[in-house]
């Protein structure tokens, strides 16, 4: 048996043919890597035939391939379906993109709305009962006015629709027990908030910076507000907690503009921030269940009039005022009898006035109170440990401040 011998003329040209094919191949690549943003097609480029199969947009071209050899996974996945207003995954159960549209009807049978799905100009936007799940910064942005949430929805991602500042209305559909953080954050002129009988908590920054709100409606089995829930809603002038509450979280109304306060026998402690820079602050009624009153918690109320419960015990030595340039003639806070000088202790630069009450025999402190503070306490350190894990570190004259809430302090100044 004889082996076939090329001759070198042979041998050059078929090298110089592979030469000239990956060349070509490599022209072809680069301009192929322009459309990688706008299409997701793979080529993979393995066999030589004849034909030459090209997807309108490919993201990859294998180099070591030749240009007569090209093939696409996209001719056996379905392309995604386009409309004049919206691009829908090849299932039609994922919405991906919204077109430059005012009015947008999201197709019934889509049960995913995509990140980033809808911005710009879209004024109008129906939700069918279909979807399930929307993601992240879904909405965010747009132009729309009013929007219903369907109680279909399952999973809510994060500010949904912040930034939307033509957004004045807000209806959740009956059945709804959570949504999404900072889902309305830095909706400027949302006014309009109704929310359902069966939501249980408000997430956090739910409503952060939405300027125009003046009122709200908590459902009565409300049981969380979350940390800056209420945040700089400055126009927000009345706000009735229900009695199902059993957390307010940090900053949850601090920059407010809320006249009085009646916290229910629900809550044990009232944590930091939670209703600081209410200018227009006058009355908080504490219940006979408050345990902890924690750092800044009525900072700035410099209107402030606030009766401190037998069952406080510990205040933070900030909790009303953080430095001497500031002078509250109007604050009145009263403790109970024996307890002025020890506020003065503790808060050594307050300013105001501190008189004291007689403690009657009415005001009888709840048989599971310390474990209740125990609970409150336990929630403000994990907090705490969970937004320092998640942050930056926090640097003052040159030192690290390493933790604000120590698991060593017994909470227990104003025993």
């Amino acid at each position: 048996m004889y082996k076939h011998i090329q001759k070198k003329d042979d041998e050059a040209a078929e090298q110089h043919a592979k030469e000239r094919r990956m060349e070509e191949a490599q022209r072809l690549e680069e301009e192929l890597h322009e459309y990688r943003d706008q299409h997701e097609d793979d080529i993979d480029i393995s066999q030589f035939d004849d034909d030459i199969i090209v997807p309108s947009c490919p993201s990859h071209v294998d180099h070591h391939a030749s240009v007569e050899s090209l093939s696409t996974k996209s001719e056996k996945q379905s392309s995604n379906i386009e409309t004049n207003n919206y691009i829908l995954s090849p299932n039609g159960k994922e919405f991906i993109k919204a077109k430059n549209c005012e009015s947008l009807i999201i197709p019934d049978g889509v049960e995913v709305i995509k990140a980033f799905a809808c911005c710009g100009n879209i004024k109008n936007i129906t939700i069918p009962h279909s979807v399930k799940v929307i993601e992240d910064f879904a909405f965010s942005g747009c132009s729309v006015n009013k929007i219903v949430i369907p109680n279909s929805v399952e999973k809510f991602g994060a500010c949904i629709f912040s930034g939307c500042e033509s957004l004045v209305e807000v209806v959740f559909e009956e059945g709804i027990k959570t949504f999404g953080e900072s889902m309305f954050e830095r909706c400027m002129w949302l006014k309009t908030i109704i929310l359902p009988k069966s939501l249980l908590s408000i997430p956090n920054s739910a409503f952060d910076s939405c300027l125009s709100i003046e009122t709200i409606n908590l459902p009565p089995n409300l049981r969380r507000i979350g940390d800056s829930a209420f945040c700089s809603c400055r126009e927000l002038r009345e706000i009735i907690i229900p009695s199902a509450i059993n957390d307010i979280g940090s900053w949850a109304f601090r920059d407010c503009g809320i006249s009085s306060i009646v916290v229910p026998d629900s809550v044990y402690g009232i944590p930091e921030y939670a209703f600081a820079e209410n200018l227009n602050l006058k009355e908080v009624i504490l219940p006979n269940t408050i345990t902890c009153i924690m750092s800044h918690a009525f900072y700035e109320c410099e209107h402030l009039h606030v009766r401190i419960p037998p069952s406080v015990t510990y205040i933070a030595p900030d909790a009303f005022t953080q430095c001497n340039d500031y002078c509250y003639e109007n604050l009145h806070i009263e403790v109970p009898k024996g307890k002025k000088g020890t506020l003065e202790k503790i808060c050594e630069l307050l300013k105001g006035k501190v008189t004291e009450y007689e403690v009657t025999e009415d005001m009888t402190l709840p048989s599971d109170i310390a474990t209740k503070k125990k609970r409150f306490i336990d929630f403000q350190i994990f907090k705490e440990k969970e937004n320092l894990r998640n942050s930056e570190p926090m640097f003052y004259n040159g030192a690290q401040v390493v933790f604000r809430y120590t698991n060593n302090c017994t909470y227990d100044n104003f025993e």
